[in-house]
């Protein structure tokens, strides 16, 4: 259902279509697009990687692109580390990169171990895989509401689950 939303939103929506093309242009021929395209991105990541070469398990430390931002303007190849995965290899390395990999696994796979309907699992996983998405194109933006939302979500989930568990005993009871 999710994914007949975003292709109709999609193909309704020249803006938003001509952005998401330049994302997966590989050779760099859209001249409507203004963001970045696929080459331009993996130059992005190779500069992240060349960030990190001095420190490659931990990083540069917490925060250090906006250290970078602030201190020297923007990246001659980073730019504004536009990508959350730009941002983590800068500022924590391979364990930062560990971490998050872990976290987001742990978010994805929660759901399956305590919720028992399948369209509120599918549904809490589409929305995590969607932050992935957004994350890794845009940057870390919304990462507090990406958060809270999911909080949310899976609790109001689980409560749905509990009820229906003691509707279910109080039945079995009469």
């Amino acid at each position: 259902m999710i994914s007949v939303v975003a292709l109709f939103v999609l193909s309704t929506n020249d803006v938003l279509s001509d952005y998401i093309q330049s994302i997966f242009d590989l050779k760099g021929s859209n001249e409507l697009a203004n963001g970045s395209n696929f080459s331009m991105r993996t130059n992005q990541l190779l500069a992240a990687f060349r960030e990190m070469e001095r420190n490659p398990i931990i990083g540069n430390g917490y925060s250090w692109h906006c250290y970078y931002l602030q201190t020297f303007g923007d990246h001659p190849e980073l730019l504004a580390f536009e990508s959350l995965v730009f941002t983590i290899l800068c500022n924590s390395g391979i364990l930062g990169v560990v971490v998050w990999g872990g976290y987001l696994f742990f978010l994805c796979f929660l759901p399956f171990y305590y919720l028992e309907r399948k369209e509120d699992i599918y549904t809490i996983v589409s929305y995590v895989f969607y932050y992935i998405a957004f994350a890794c194109v845009t940057g870390d933006f919304s990462g507090y509401f990406f958060l809270w939302f999911y909080i949310i979500m899976f609790c109001l989930s689980y409560k749905e689950k509990i009820y229906s568990k003691k509707i279910l005993v109080l039945r079995t009871l009469r």
